[in-house]
């Protein structure tokens, strides 16, 4: 079952959105794929494929959660970018995740804070056999 399987696009090597990855991409959600945007908000940007092709799940970048689970006082900018992050993909109708949440209570804090949200890390659930 295609439904099952969630392919990961890493923000880690660039993607350029040409024609031919978009079809690709949208053959494989309609035949029940479902398709994230892995490490988002570092390395290569992917804003292009969200404005082409339907994705269903952002993984926010560890690094970004945790510069906004650790700041302190005023201006928040981390947690302003995280904000717009998690705004934009309540736009676009996405399944967000908050990767990096560790066992630390800020990490926690913040995990708190965001109901709705997914979490992914060690403060969740250390790595697990596929059974």
């Amino acid at each position: 079952d295609p439904q099952r399987v969630c392919l990961e696009l890493s923000e880690s090597e660039p993607l350029p959105a040409t024609r031919e990855l978009i079809d690709e991409l949208q053959r494989l959600r309609d035949a029940g794929f479902l398709l994230a945007l892995d490490d988002f908000g570092v390395g290569a940007n992917h804003l292009g494929l969200l404005a082409h092709v339907r994705m269903d799940v952002l993984k926010v970048d560890a690094s970004i959660v945790q510069a906004a689970a650790r700041e302190e006082g005023e201006p928040r900018h981390a947690g302003a970018v995280l904000e717009g992050i998690l705004g934009m993909s309540r736009a676009v109708r996405l399944a967000t995740v908050l990767e990096g949440i560790e066992t630390n209570a800020k990490d926690l804090a913040l995990a708190d804070s965001l109901p709705g949200v997914g979490l992914q890390g060690w403060g969740i659930s250390p790595l697990q056999p596929i059974a």
